[in-house]
């Protein structure tokens, strides 16, 4: 088998895993399919939804289709609770990503249809993954819907208010700040850090997020070091709403969001562009792979849409960029697979060389990306492992190979705990893909089984709270070693590591 065979085979069973009841689609993780009709992924991102696959979409972008979700289950050891108190506390903050917990692993179980979505259905799974909402400091908050937080604005602008402004999506989860100062917007803070304040606004304002705010006045942000707005709030706002306005035009002389470009000369100099995109267009031109759509390009570059669009026109007319000259790089044939093999019949030791492999979110374009075999996570939890592959944090659910052979499931940075020995090097987690004989079909329950043990979709919240609040309980029959976390029956030598242990009780994790 040639490499481009192993290569497509693998990106042919590698799918993303959406929320489809939240508009745009929400993207949670990547992963693979192991069988014609399982498929894995990461339980960090998924374990809201054992008792809503219905929920999920599977999109496998080099196919170019899309499979709906029967079963969800979660491997048996992975702690859910510890998983949605930690998605509780979420603030949205700057470079804020969740810890990744041991045992990331869950098997779905995949359907060739998607069922209907049924309103009460979707309205309980939202409040159900609705964050709590914090009022202390909170002087107004609302719904919104569109551009209606831009009267927001000038509501507030009109009143010479000085505050922090949040605008939350629909599960109350913050996605946007913009700091309010006696008739200004001298900063914005908008997906990226990386993205200036003026241009993130722009995205607010052609994207339109949002479905609810709060005002706070004496509200505090961790701003991003960016030098702020100079020009006044009423011109920001007329700027903003120009861009909105004048980009499905721009779109229709590029060919549309779905266009794709790619480079057509070996180098450009960035100092010979217009002065309106020097600033961004050395990213633009490393974006322009033929694999990003126009749509796409803008999170990539770290500016807003319009002025990414006004860079690739200006690049047109030079002639150093072109349209593919096809709809998309992927085949598109509807069928996926094969379903990939798993290989954990060899050993691995450490430092031995590993692949890490999965496709860009952003636009399904195929990375390698090289490492090493860093041992075992937890001598308690050998199935959790390390390797130092450097994969963008934003990446759950690729594959670790060895030799080019499916061994292990990525999940993330490793999450050093408390008392625990950080590794010389950065090292991220993954799961051995043995963890798959964890979750047979004798130990895990269907989803729907659960649901009808547990009285159905309606009782989701209270369930996951109830949960939480339990976890949170001082557990004092359960001793925990400080080094391996293991629990033991009494103190004194761990009965994994024989290590001493702490004198007083810990609470569960």
């Amino acid at each position: 088998m040639t490499f481009q065979i192993l290569e497509q085979d693998m990106a042919n069973a590698i799918g993303f895993v959406y929320d489809r009841t939240v508009s745009p689609q929400k993207f949670l993780a990547q992963g693979f399919l192991i069988s014609k009709s399982r498929f894995v992924t990461t339980a960090g991102n998924v374990f809201h939804y054992p008792d809503a696959p219905w929920a999920l979409s599977i999109y496998f972008p080099h196919a170019d289709i899309t499979m709906g979700v029967k079963t969800l289950s979660l491997h048996n050891d992975f702690d859910k609770v510890q998983a949605r108190s930690q998605y509780l506390q979420q603030t949205g903050y700057p470079g804020e990503m969740l810890p990744v917990l041991p045992n990331d692993m869950a098997l779905l179980v995949v359907d060739s249809t998607l069922p209907e979505l049924q309103a009460e259905k979707v309205a309980e799974l939202t409040r159900a993954m609705s964050i709590p909402f914090k009022k202390d400091g909170v002087e107004s908050s609302g719904n919104i819907h569109g551009q209606e937080f831009l009267q927001v604005i000038n509501t507030l602008l009109e009143q010479r208010r000085s505050g922090l402004l949040t605008l939350i999506d629909t599960h109350n989860i913050p996605i946007a700040r913009l700091l309010l100062a006696e008739g200004t917007i001298p900063l914005v803070y908008y997906r990226q850090p990386e993205l200036l304040p003026a241009y993130a606004f722009f995205e607010l304002v052609i994207k339109q997020p949002a479905h609810g705010f709060t005002f706070e006045p004496e509200g505090q942000f961790p701003w991003p070091d960016a030098v702020p707005i100079s020009a006044p709030a009423d011109r920001l706002v007329w700027e903003g709403m120009r861009r909105a306005n004048e980009l499905n035009s721009v779109y229709a002389q590029l060919g549309g969001k779905d266009a794709r470009y790619q480079r057509v000369v070996q180098s450009y100099d960035p100092a010979s562009s217009s002065e309106e995109i020097r600033w961004m267009v050395g990213r633009l031109w490393e974006a322009m792979d033929g694999f990003l759509t126009l749509e796409n390009l803008a999170e990539r570059v770290g500016s807003d849409s319009y002025t990414v669009l006004v860079a690739v026109r200006e690049l047109v007319n030079r002639g150093v960029c072109s349209q593919i000259n096809r709809k998309t790089p992927f085949h598109c044939n509807g069928t996926v697979g094969p379903p990939l093999t798993s290989h954990t019949d060899f050993e691995v030791n450490n430092w031995d060389n590993l692949q890490c492999f999965y496709l860009d979110p952003l636009s399904g374009k195929p990375i390698w990306l090289q490492g090493n075999y860093f041992g075992s996570a937890s001598a308690a939890q050998p199935k959790n492992m390390l390797h130092t592959i450097v994969v963008p944090p934003e990446i759950t659910g690729a594959l670790v190979c060895k030799d080019y052979k499916l061994i292990g499931l990525h999940s993330g940075p490793q999450s050093v705990k408390a008392g625990q020995a950080a590794p010389p090097v950065k090292c991220y987690q993954f799961m051995w893909m043995g963890a798959l004989l964890d979750m047979s079909s004798k130990k895990l329950r269907t989803s729907t089984e659960a649901e009808d043990a547990e009285g159905g979709l309606g009782n989701l919240r209270s369930k996951l709270d109830a949960e939480v609040v339990a976890a949170a309980t001082p557990d004092i029959d359960r001793i925990v070693c400080p080094v391996c976390f293991s629990s033991n029956a009494a103190y004194g030598a761990c009965s994994s590591l024989s290590l001493i242990h702490i004198s007083e009780p810990t609470r569960p994790y």
